[in-house]
């Protein structure tokens, strides 16, 4: 073996111990701070199964001792508290609200996406405006007219409107990443049965980062 090629190997091993050296630093410190921010779930999750006066000692303790399931017990069994319910209702409001956004926003946005007609540009600039009108605001406007149809304590208070937004699937989205007709649809932007559902699998149910970086002007993820 000569010198030059010792030192080449040399040079190739130096290299390699520097590689691992950093990728392995790197890796410890992603896995601490993922610990950082695992850290005070972690200790909820051991809090729920301690008694209550360990749960509010000071200095806080990891280990509960002893291990109860006096929490969970007091909480499922109890008749004020019917977590299961809320549970239920919560999977309902949220699939129902899901399925209205896309049934209703998409349908809005198609031709605000695909087609060319007179006052499109208004039409979406008054969408994009309700974005700087404060949520709280609508709050009590809401409660009036829920209360008027008479949806009060109901499901359908929660599903309707929080619906319409500026921010549901297929409402900003396609115009920021397609601008109009022609484009990411090939002979589907004449519209039409066709048309619509290719819109409906390929844009408005796979709103994601990469639309919402295009739409805050980023560059999206490769």
């Amino acid at each position: 073996m000569t010198a030059t090629t010792r030192d080449r190997t040399r040079h190739t091993t130096r290299h390699t111990t520097r590689q691992t050296t950093r990728t392995t630093g790197r890796y410890v410190l992603l896995v601490l701070m993922g610990l950082l921010f695992v850290s005070p779930l972690l200790f909820m999750l051991v809090t729920s199964f301690k008694t209550s006066t360990e749960a509010s000692a000071v200095p806080p303790t990891w280990v509960p001792h002893p291990f109860t399931t006096q929490a969970y017990t007091s909480i499922l069994g109890a008749d004020g508290t019917p977590v299961l319910r809320w549970f239920v209702n919560s999977m309902i409001a949220g699939i129902a609200n899901s399925a209205l956004v896309v049934a209703t926003a998409a349908l809005a946005a198609y031709p605000l996406a695909r087609m060319e007609f007179r006052g499109k540009r208004f039409v979406f600039g008054a969408i994009v405006a309700t974005l700087f009108v404060p949520p709280v605001i609508l709050i009590i406007p809401n409660y009036l007219i829920v209360g008027q149809l008479k949806w009060l304590d109901t499901l359908v208070a929660v599903i309707v409107p929080t619906a319409a937004g500026a921010f549901s699937p297929g409402c900003v989205f396609p115009q920021a990443n397609h601008g109009g007709p022609g484009r990411a649809g090939g002979g589907s932007e004449l519209g039409g049965r066709l048309g619509m559902e290719l819109y409906m699998q390929r844009i408005a149910v796979q709103g994601g980062a990469s639309q919402l970086a295009r739409l805050l002007g980023g560059k999206p993820a490769a």
